[in-house]
């Protein structure tokens, strides 16, 4: 009996992998899925963070311990419980037949050194195996990033300085990237595929269709509710970005004492949760380049595409002849390359 195969959305983070497991944990709770898709969850999988189940877990068949554990949303698993899980997946595709696919979305696998051992894993239960990596604009994607650790509690983010925050290491991103390239394209049985994130979509729907064909190539199914018109983690305005550095600013002024830094953090989450809830609310009609009223000054934006450009040549040598799809030149349009 012939195995099935496998698609696996590798990241990098903030490239839309939240939203991809909403909507596959959605889709497999309300039915939508095809037979012949198959997205792990519930015993097939770990218990999720919250509502989301993604895969993120593969990261630990590589390293059994993660170098930040206070920072994973979910348990670290041992490499062996990690495998079980996915032969668990294959049993289940194999038995349902009619050439399944197994689906898993994973954002912490895309620069790692060590994924030849998840190959090899892979290769175990898979005929077939799809590697799909998101490629979204640097500085938009920096600057998601600076967002996520300003939302979050536990990173000491204190200003909007996205170069700062690339520090050194943003410098030579380029040159890395087309490591990484080099790194999934050297296993014979990996199908290395790239998607473009793009900024101004208007429709929650538009990237997981554009995933969902990699796996199908037909459009992902539509589920239940507003997905299409609303944001899971969306970006904050200005204000509301500043307020919550302010408090963590006073946060880390008073954690000597205990009963202050918890006032501290009962608030960060109030201001985070109420505007939140308006960035959600707003949905994709509120949505552009610039994340809200902040935005990068020329020169920064100049800066980050000299830093990456060795990236750019990479991703059109990657693309072939599929950079001249419309949507691969939105993106290098958008890029000003």
């Amino acid at each position: 009996m012939s195995k099935p195969k496998v698609v696996i959305h590798i990241g990098p983070m903030k490239t839309g992998t939240t939203a991809l497991g909403y909507y596959f944990s959605t889709a497999t709770v309300q039915g939508a899925l095809p037979d012949n898709v198959l997205y792990p969850t519930d015993d097939l999988w770990f218990p999720p963070a919250g509502n989301i189940t993604k895969h993120s877990a593969l990261f630990d068949f590589i390293a059994n311990e993660s170098n930040k554990p206070m920072f994973r949303k979910t348990a670290i698993q041992k490499p062996e419980d990690v495998e079980e899980r996915v032969r668990r997946s294959a049993a289940e595709a194999t038995r349902r037949g009619k050439d399944t696919t197994v689906v898993f979305v994973s954002e912490t696998l895309s620069g790692r050194k060590e994924v030849d051992k998840l190959v090899a894993m892979f290769t175990k239960y898979f005929d077939s195996i799809t590697v799909v990596l998101a490629i979204r604009s640097p500085a938009a994607s920096a600057m998601s990033y600076l967002v996520h650790r300003i939302k979050d509690w536990r990173h000491e983010q204190f200003d909007l300085d996205v170069m700062a925050l690339l520090g050194s290491s943003g410098r030579d991103f380029g040159s890395r990237f087309v490591s990484k390239l080099a790194r999934w394209n050297a296993f014979p049985k990996v199908k290395l595929v790239l998607i473009p994130y793009l900024e101004n979509e208007s429709d929650g729907y538009a990237s997981v269709d554009r995933f969902y064909r990699v796996a199908t190539e037909k459009d992902a199914p539509r589920i239940e509710g507003d997905f299409g018109n609303r944001r899971v983690h969306p970006s904050l305005p200005l204000k509301p970005l500043k307020q919550l550095i302010l408090i963590k600013k006073i946060a880390k002024f008073v954690r000597w004492n205990s009963l202050l830094t918890k006032v501290a953090h009962k608030i960060f989450m109030s201001v985070l949760i109420v505007n939140q809830r308006e960035s959600v609310k707003a949905g994709f009609a509120s949505r552009n380049t610039s994340g809200g009223n902040w935005e990068l000054s020329s020169t920064e934006r100049d800066e980050i595409r000299r830093a990456y450009a060795p990236s750019y040549e990479a991703i059109t040598t990657q693309l072939g002849a599929e950079a001249h799809s419309a949507d691969w030149k939105r993106w290098f349009a958008a890029e000003g390359v």
